[in-house]
């Protein structure tokens, strides 16, 4: 088998000009079986200091977060001690027969790096979209579905007391989605970044983790109901084809350019964008 983000993605005074993409020429490959890295395939985003790697991992119950760290280092990812983590949630919801159309779900919030900017009409910046739901993780020798999970329900608590377990069958199939690793599919991403506060130097390694989760079109009428205006659900297509046009971007010229199209952004393009190169989205956009 080859290779084909409380915290979260910063949006802090980074510096964001693309400097392209890379794969990796090393053809060896390491095989534990519960990691399976084709060093000959793995697809690499580079933007600034920014450093992206997809991981494929087969148990995503063992396997720890620095295990996938100590791998992507293989892609020249630097090992920054890790920070946080997230999960990238898909809804899959049945349209008719057949039919099905994909979703994300996430969290609206302001972006921290225009937070005192104003458009010409002087309001503020739309918000945008944090997709990988999560926030700091402490010990990364955790394995990944428990470190991602708990990163994940101290976030959903942290941005709204209703969202925790047993305030509707809806959200409960969400947080029983998340513990079954049968939902996982199999690709993590692995950011890292590096920044000045001052002459300080600050690193970030965040990983995020993808489920995929079924629902009908009366329980997903219910999660979008019950909880308008805390979480959002884009079509995942939409997301894919935002991330790519407007992840090489600077911050504000970005978010002036999807206002003005009516388009959302979010904070998570870099790792939207390297997980679709990995086809970690393949069959889960329609």
């Amino acid at each position: 088998m080859s290779i084909p983000q409380s915290m979260s993605p910063k949006t802090s005074p980074r510096s964001s000009a693309y400097t392209g993409l890379a794969k990796t020429t090393n053809k060896s490959a390491v095989n534990n079986n519960q990691i399976t890295v084709d060093y000959s395939a793995a697809p690499i985003l580079a933007r600034k200091n920014d450093r992206l790697a997809v991981i494929k991992v087969t148990d995503i119950e063992t396997v720890t977060g620095q295990q996938v760290i100590e791998l992507a280092a293989k892609y020249q990812i630097p090992q920054y001690v890790h920070n946080g983590s997230g999960i990238i949630v898909l809804l899959e919801v049945a349209i008719g027969s057949e039919a099905t159309q994909t979703y994300t779900m996430g969290i609206l919030k302001e972006n921290w790096g225009l937070k005192d900017l104003r458009l010409a009409d002087g309001s503020k910046y739309p918000l945008q979209l944090s997709a990988a739901i999560g926030g700091m993780t402490n010990d990364p020798n955790t394995g990944l579905r428990i470190l991602m999970q708990q990163a994940f329900t101290a976030k959903m608590q942290f941005t709204h007391p209703s969202l925790v377990a047993g305030n509707s069958l809806a959200l409960d199939m969400i947080f029983a989605g998340v513990t079954d690793k049968n939902n996982w599919l199999p690709y993590i991403c692995v950011h890292t970044d590096k920044w000045y506060e001052g002459n300080k130097e600050k690193t970030m390694c965040y990983l995020t983790g993808l489920i995929k989760l079924k629902f009908d079109q009366q329980q997903f009428n219910s999660l979008q109901d019950g909880y308008k205006g805390v979480l959002n659900f884009p079509k995942l297509e939409d997301i894919i084809a935002n991330s790519k046009e407007f992840y090489h971007m600077e911050e504000k010229p970005k978010a002036i350019l999807a206002q003005q199209t009516n388009r959302l952004l979010t904070f998570n393009d870099l790792a939207i964008t390297v997980l679709n190169m990995a086809g970690a989205f393949n069959n889960h956009k329609g």
